[in-house]
């Protein structure tokens, strides 16, 4: 009789901590992500401003990693820039959302403004597979003259891609970037291009360019 009531409690006891077991795991699916978690991830890729439509790229090559901060809206509306300006960094690159639909025509004032506040590089905020990543349109700098030979690659961007005249791919341009290795590299947009392209461009030759016709070397009339 003992042992079986013995055998009662082992068998009761084992069932009690099935039934625990069971209940943790219920509650571990039933919970929140945790941060860093995939699907919490997926949540805050865009970071600060998820609701802007930011441009989108398969892989990561030819992005770089974002600067902390906080990043400023360009839709193109008038003062936007000004209204943002406490959100402007005092020092380092100015982390930009821009719509990945929005023409270069658009957002050219309104970094035209960020430059004249004294902002130097600006990076646009890209999702690359998935991640947060930047693209960079350098601001122009004068060029040191240190006897090298100053190479420049001229790309035009609007219904075809043109390297220096001829026409091209982003894949071949990529490849041709690589085996030149320009001093600069000038990306010259038609008004109408979207920033998802031109921030396609601006990866496919390595993350950095100027962009802005005004950077091409030209001849001072006496």
């Amino acid at each position: 009789m003992r042992v079986e009531r013995g055998l009662a409690a082992v068998v009761s006891s084992l069932i009690r901590g099935a039934l625990l077991v069971l209940a943790l795991v219920a509650c571990r699916e039933q919970s929140p992500p945790s941060a860093g978690s995939g699907a919490d991830f997926a949540a805050e890729a865009l970071g600060p401003h998820p609701q802007v439509d930011v441009p989108v790229l398969a892989t990561t090559q030819g992005t770089l990693e974002p600067p902390v901060g906080t990043a400023i809206v360009l839709t193109g509306a008038p003062g936007e820039v000004e209204a943002q300006r406490a959100a402007l960094p005092e020092f380092g690159p100015t982390l930009l959302a821009i719509g990945r639909d929005v023409e270069f025509k658009t957002a050219a004032r309104s970094i035209d403004d960020l430059y004249r506040l004294g902002r130097n590089d600006v990076e646009i905020l890209v999702r690359a597979a998935g991640k947060r990543r930047v693209v960079v349109i350098e601001h122009f700098r004068a060029l040191v003259d240190s006897g090298e030979v100053l190479t420049f690659a001229k790309i035009e961007v609007g219904g075809t891609i043109q390297l220096n005249g001829q026409a091209t791919t982003l894949e071949s341009l990529t490849a041709a970037i690589a085996r030149n290795r320009p001093t600069m590299i000038v990306i010259v947009p038609e008004p109408t291009v979207t920033v998802q392209r031109l921030v396609e461009v601006i990866a496919a030759v390595g993350g950095r360019a100027y962009v802005g016709a005004g950077i091409l070397p030209h001849v001072e009339r006496p």
